[in-house]
């Protein structure tokens, strides 16, 4: 009888584990720029995660990114400054490649950026929220399973009118890198 269970609790376990597999975590950090030409965007650093469909290649990624972001303002740049936000990207990707070896990574998805002081409100004298809402595609390459290098372009879609009166849209280049544990 202990041989049975013995026995069935190895069969579930080698059955899980492969779906267990799938999931992966990992820190990331990002640079930002405007223009392709200089770094004049920002930096971001956090966590995150990705799940990948088994054989398909299909997945999908989300992160919580620490984001300090300088905010160009349309007029005087009288508060051309750097602000503190959480970003939230989920990507669904498309990975091609030799398992463990090398992968071509491809992205695209939608983020937010929620700021995480009132500082932005005084600025610009607005009750509203100053949440960003935005869309990235990227292309990258994964080596040796825990490595990710990432190189895309972001665009702001939606910004409040108080944003809108006082910001350009922050639109620009980006450089990624995922350790994968």
């Amino acid at each position: 009888m202990k041989k049975l269970c013995l026995l069935s609790f190895v069969i579930v376990v080698c059955a899980i584990q492969p779906a267990f597999s799938q999931f992966n975590f990992g820190v990331k950090a990002v640079a930002e720029s405007k223009n392709a030409s200089s770094f004049n965007g920002g930096l971001m650093a956090g966590i995150g995660a990705e799940f990948n469909i088994p054989l398909t290649g299909i997945g999908a990624g989300v992160d919580v990114l620490f984001a300090n972001r300088r905010l160009d303002n349309k007029y005087d740049n009288a508060f051309d400054k750097n602000y503190n936000f959480i970003t939230i990207p989920v990507n669904f990707k498309y990975k091609i490649g030799l398992p463990r070896l090398i992968k071509l990574v491809f992205s695209i998805g939608p983020y937010v950026s929620i700021p995480l002081t009132n500082n932005l409100k005084d600025d610009i004298l607005t009750d509203d929220a100053c949440n960003i809402f935005g869309a990235n595609a990227s292309f990258g390459v994964g080596f040796l399973k825990h490595y990710q290098i990432d190189a895309g372009y972001r665009f702001d879609v939606i910004q409040n009118d108080a944003m809108d009166k006082w910001f350009n849209k922050q639109n620009g280049y980006y450089i990624s890198f995922f350790y994968i544990f």
